[in-house]
């Protein structure tokens, strides 16, 4: 029970250390490519106007925030984990993936930011899974060869 509870709280911070991840360095991209005041945000038409016209640039570094986000939310919560076990960082990553995927179909983006943000979520949880996993690969069950020692 003591072991779920850390991975659930490991899969809680894995979360906000993703969304906190994606939301510095989408920060970089408001602050360089910010609407004009004549749009209004909350106008779905006008926002996606105003998406529509923006610079390849703004859409790179909202990819990069979108692996920063998963990177951090893998790595996390796998390091957070009970024997850092993959688990918690398969479903931390989960989140993030989800927004994207979600964020695409709300708002208007090029099409290549469709497979480029699969890409860099599923890359970005797996590097930040595989850094945090330690020296020894660990799985919830330990390896054959291990018991035979």
């Amino acid at each position: 029970m003591k072991s779920t509870l850390r991975n659930l709280g490991a899969v809680a911070a894995g979360v906000v250390a993703g969304v906190v991840g994606v939301s510095l360095v989408q920060s970089l991209s408001n602050a360089l490519y910010a609407p004009p005041e004549s749009v209004d945000i909350n106008e779905p038409e006008q926002l996606a106007q105003w998406i529509r016209g923006l610079p390849t640039a703004a859409f790179l570094i909202v990819l990069a925030s979108w692996g920063v986000g998963c990177f951090l939310a893998g790595g996390v919560a796998r390091w957070l984990a009970t024997d850092r076990i993959l688990w918690p960082g398969l479903v931390a990553v989960a989140f993030p993936f989800l927004a994207t995927m979600a964020t695409l179909s709300m708002l208007p983006h090029p099409i290549w930011m469709w497979p480029g943000g699969m890409v860099v979520c599923l890359l970005g949880g797996y590097v930040g899974m595989r850094c945090a996993a330690g020296s020894k690969p660990t799985l919830d069950a330990p390896h054959v060869a291990d018991e035979a020692t």
